[in-house]
């Protein structure tokens, strides 16, 4: 399948060719978690754009529009694009912020629940195969890393 990692000793983790290739790695598993629910988004006429909308938008709950587009870093427009198609598809709800009224707050309506609900369990088996593989403390110690790459400070399970 992939490369068999070199082992880590001490503070040689952090040589560029370690860095390098934690780096491939993170993106080949993306792509190939990707790959696995492709076929599920053709068949629920998704985009990976709206998926990836969704997803956050799901992991956020209630996040605001500013905040969602600097998570994804995607341009205006096209998250503009991309919410108004969500929304008019009912898949999203867009909810008045209860601190500042020219604000809104988005959430997964239970149309978008449902329309992810496919996808979300086939990713839930992928990561469950790779859980048991790796075991409890690799699991742990890599929840951390992954938060750590995208900033989110909330601990590992």
């Amino acid at each position: 399948m992939g490369r068999t990692p070199r082992p880590l000793e001490g503070r040689l983790f952090l040589r560029e060719d370690n860095l390098e290739q934690g780096a491939e790695t993170v993106l080949a598993a993306s792509r190939s978690l990707l790959r696995d629910v492709r076929p599920l988004l053709e068949d629920d006429g998704l985009n990976l754009t709206e998926f990836d909308v969704l997803m956050e938008i799901k992991r956020l709950d209630r996040v605001d529009v500013t905040t969602l587009r600097e998570r994804l870093g995607a341009a205006k427009p096209t998250l503009a694009r991309v919410l108004g198609d969500l929304s008019r598809d009912g898949l999203i709800h867009r909810i008045k912020d209860l601190h500042d009224g020219r604000r809104r707050n988005l959430s997964l309506s239970d149309k978008g629940h449902e329309k992810l609900a496919r996808v979300v369990h086939r990713l839930r088996e992928s990561v469950a195969r790779a859980y048991r593989s790796a075991g409890e403390p690799q699991v742990t110690g890599a929840m951390v890393l992954l938060n750590a790459i995208i900033g989110d400070d909330t601990p590992a399970p």
